[in-house]
Formats: structure tokens, C-alpha cells, sequence
């Protein structure tokens, strides 16, 4: 059973086996698993997944996302074995107190509808601009009844910083998390979700609580779909238009 506290980062503490099994293949030159293993490991994990839940069905909402990264951070921090109170602490805000150990914030940049077209994700010249079909399941309370799955991608831009007390810790601990990134990709996409790095910003100095500490911003692209039903009556009411549109 996986638990967790949605909204509440950093400061919960996460403790479902699930999290430390997640298949993790190493980085920074260790070598965890080997390639024909960790697949295996990793085809396990999926079939496991869909015994309890119907993989790309749920709702792949951005806030879906967020809890992915805070479940991938324990899972490495799991596997290295690092002590409670050096732990890394993933946050929604910025700290308001002195850190004792690192820190990671996120805050939305931008979120355009979904644009689809060659080249780079989020770069293309199409985007949907309303709805798409995506399947039907049962009523849950209307036995023989359908819903109409709709759904609707969004191109998200989410800006991680990466906070330690000075500023080999926080290049250090940058390192540490493009790489968790990179690693863990094939698990975000399992669960919906389509993410790319897009850059890192000059370092910065801040201050809080009176101590001045590093920072690095991370830029990433984060691709979710939200997810809407309508029962058939419900359908005949909406005004269906084109699904794309070219700017």
C-alpha cells in the first residue's frame, strides 16, 4: 500500500516498501544492476503496478507529478543508506528557516496547452486546444451505463531549486538529482508522464533566516494530461470543436 500525504513534502516521512522497490540502476559510475536485470526488475515492477491500478488511465494530472519525484528522492536516498537527518528534503515552498542539511523546491514557470509537431517536446506548432477521446469505462454508480473518457495534454515547465550551504554542496547535490532524473525516466513514463530536462540557470546566492545559502534552478518540461468524464447525456450537451489548432 502506497503512503503518502498529498501536498505535505519534505517534512513526511514516506515508508511504503513500495518506494524502496522501485528498480534503480545507479548512477555517478555505480553500477547497481546489471542491464539484463534491471529490465527484469523493471518489467516485474510494471506488472505489479497493473494489478492495482489500470496504467494510463488515471488521471496523469500535474500534481500527480510531484509525489512521482518525492517517491523516486526516497528511493535513492533508500538504496545509499543516508542517515534521517542527512536527508534531502523535497518542499513546496522555500525554506523559511536555516537548513541542516539540502534541500529541493519546485514552482510551475509556465503550462501551455499540449503542442504536437516534429522537433523538441513542447516545440511544436500544433496544440490541442480542446479535449480528445480516450476511451469508456463503466459507470460507477449507473450499472450499464458509460462514461466517456476525455482527456487534454498540457506542456508544463517546472522549475526545481536546489538548495546546500555552500556551493560545491549544491553542485554536488544538482549533479545528484539530474541524475536521479535521467534514471528514473522509464518510471515516469509509466506513470503518464513525458519529462525532459531543459536547462540549468546560473547559480544564486540567498538568504534565509539570516544565513546566506546556494541555489541552482533546474528547468524541466513535464508533459500531463488531465482527465474529464461525461456520461452519453452529458456528451450530447458539449459543443465539440477541433481538437488542435496551428499558431
Amino acid at each position: 500500500q502506497v503512503c503518502y500525504v498529498i501536498g505535505v513534502f519534505g517534512m513526511v516521512g514516506l515508508t511504503s516498501d513500495k518506494f524502496t522497490s522501485i528498480p534503480d540502476p545507479g548512477q555517478n559510475g555505480i553500477v547497481r544492476l546489471s542491464e539484463p536485470e534491471l529490465d527484469r526488475q523493471i518489467q516485474n515492477y510494471i506488472l505489479d503496478l497493473k494489478s492495482q491500478q489500470s496504467i494510463g488511465q488515471a488521471a496523469n494530472e500535474l500534481n500527480d507529478f510531484f509525489p512521482l519525484v518525492q517517491k523516486i528522492i526516497l528511493s535513492r536516498q533508500n538504496w545509499e543508506r543516508v542517515p534521517e537527518d542527512k536527508r534531502l528534503l523535497f518542499l513546496e515552498d522555500d525554506p523559511i528557516e536555516a537548513l541542516d542539511t539540502e534541500a529541493v523546491t519546485f514552482e510551475i514557470q509556465s503550462r501551455i496547452p499540449g503542442r504536437f509537431d516534429q522537433g523538441p517536446a513542447g516545440r511544436g506548432k500544433i496544440k490541442e486546444v480542446s479535449s480528445h477521446y480516450r476511451g469508456e469505462r463503466d459507470h460507477p454508480d449507473h450499472p450499464g451505463e458509460k462514461l466517456v473518457v476525455m482527456g487534454k495534454f498540457y506542456d508544463n515547465w517546472i522549475r526545481f531549486y536546489v538548495y546546500a550551504k555552500t556551493n560545491k554542496e549544491a553542485r554536488k547535490r544538482l549533479f545528484w538529482f539530474e541524475g536521479l532524473m535521467a534514471s528514473f525516466e522509464w518510471f515516469f513514463r509509466i506513470n503518464g508522464f513525458r519529462v525532459v530536462e531543459e536547462e540549468v540557470g546560473r547559480r544564486e546566492r540567498v538568504e534565509i533566516d539570516g544565513v546566506v545559502v546556494t541555489r541552482y534552478p533546474v528547468v524541466y518540461m513535464v508533459r500531463s494530461e488531465d482527465i474529464h468524464f461525461y456520461s452519453a447525456q452529458k456528451l450530447k450537451e458539449v459543443i465539440i470543436s477541433p481538437s488542435v489548432s496551428t499558431t
